[in-house]
Order: C-alpha cells, then sequence, then structure tokens
C-alpha cells in the first residue's frame, strides 16, 4: 500500500509556498473553516448511516490520523489556495475553476487507483467530479459571501443524502 495522503500533503505544502497568498490569509481563515466543518459533517454522517465515499488508511496512517489529515490540512489549506490565487477576469475564472476541477479529479483518480479512495452505494467517480464542482462553487460562495452559503449548505446535503437514499 502507497502513502498516497502524505505524497499529496508534500505536493499541497509545495504549492501553498509558492503560490499562497500568505499575507491575507486572515481572509480566508472563515472559509478554511467553513472546509473544516464540511468534511468532519460528512464524516459524523456517513458514520452514522453509510459512506458514500471512504479515505483508505495506509502504512504511516490509520483511517482517523486520514481524516484528520485531510479535514484540517488537505480540504482547507487546498481550498486557501484555490481562493488565494481567485482571478478578477470572468474567463480567467472559469478556468480557474477547470483546473481545479481537474486537480481534485486527478488526484481523486490516482487515489482510486491505488486504492486510497473507495466508493459505496451507487456512489462513482463521475459523482465525485460533479461533486468538486458543488464543492469549489460553494467554497467561492462561501468566501465571497457567507450568509448565503450557510444556510444553502445543508440543502445541499440534504440533495445528496436523497439521491443516496440516506434518510
Amino acid at each position: 500500500m502507497r502513502a498516497i495522503h502524505i505524497g499529496i500533503g508534500f505536493w499541497l505544502l509545495f504549492a501553498l509556498l509558492r503560490w499562497g497568498d500568505w499575507n491575507n490569509i486572515k481572509r480566508f481563515y472563515p472559509t478554511m473553516l467553513y472546509i473544516i466543518i464540511c468534511k468532519l459533517l460528512y464524516e459524523f454522517i456517513a458514520h452514522e448511516k453509510f459512506y458514500l465515499w471512504k479515505l483508505q488508511p495506509d502504512f504511516i496512517l490509520n483511517f482517523f490520523g486520514v481524516v484528520m489529515l485531510h479535514a484540517c490540512f488537505l480540504y482547507p489549506f487546498s481550498g486557501f489556495l484555490f481562493l488565494s490565487n481567485y482571478p478578477k477576469e470572468f474567463d480567467k475564472q472559469i478556468l480557474h475553476f477547470l483546473k481545479w476541477i481537474l486537480i481534485y479529479a486527478l488526484l481523486e483518480w490516482i487515489a482510486f487507483k491505488y486504492g486510497t479512495i473507495a466508493y459505496y452505494n451507487g456512489w462513482s467517480f463521475w459523482w465525485s467530479l460533479l461533486f468538486d464542482v458543488h464543492m469549489l462553487l460553494f467554497i467561492r460562495l462561501h468566501y465571497v459571501k457567507p450568509l448565503w452559503a450557510i444556510p444553502l449548505s445543508p440543502l445541499s446535503t440534504l440533495f445528496y443524502m436523497l439521491m443516496f437514499n440516506m434518510l
């Protein structure tokens, strides 16, 4: 088994040092907390009902370690990187979204190929691709209009719960 999670962490650390807007991290901090809460809520809901996708442990990290690495470092800091390089021009914003969807999709494909993520209950790579679009839109929405993102997030969760018969 490979240490894909740690490898992604090192890649992200390099990207953060190279492209992160550290001078303005306080602006992004509330959205980073939003991302952490969303990830941990998914884990709580999925643990109580059933998983749609589940990160798999590797030879370095057990399940708890993998979840905490993703929830407290990989997801919030990739969100920070996504937001801190967000362009002003609309056409560049579209390309920025597409680039990040491709990054998330490629990393998930690698993780799936090496067995560090598993799909359950009808979830698939294609659902993950749709979810990546959805997630990035909500990250951006939370950053610019948090009072819209917060009430829309439970509705978004409800959509997935209904789609996959979690209720």
